[in-house]
């Protein structure tokens, strides 16, 4: 009888491991990076990098730093876009699961 006792504790303790795991496996990405004016090499505030195709984005910060999160796995356009600046695109970004995709 003990050892079927033990047998269903170890299977119920598999079971929430399992568990475990999934509930903190990520679903989504992270699209992070720099904007830097190219003839100076100084960093752009106030960017906004856009995902085409979505609401998704951000506008970078004083150093020109942005970041997107909760990004669905897949392939995205990125666009830069300022005033007094031509915007700016870059195609077929890969997002994947847990990972920061730096453009």
């Amino acid at each position: 009888m003990r050892r079927g006792v033990w047998l269903q504790a170890i299977w119920v303790a598999a079971v929430v491991a399992m568990a475990h795991g999934l509930v903190w496996a990520g679903t989504t990405g992270k699209i992070a990076g720099v904007v830097k004016d190219k003839a100076t090499g100084e960093p752009l505030p106030g960017v906004n990098v856009l995902l085409e195709g979505t609401t998704m984005g951000a506008a970078t910060d004083k150093d020109g730093y942005y970041f997107i999160i909760n990004v669905p796995p897949g392939k995205y356009s990125v666009r830069a876009m300022m005033i007094g600046y031509t915007a700016v695109v870059k195609r077929e970004v890969q997002v994947t699961v847990d990972y920061t995709t730096r453009v």
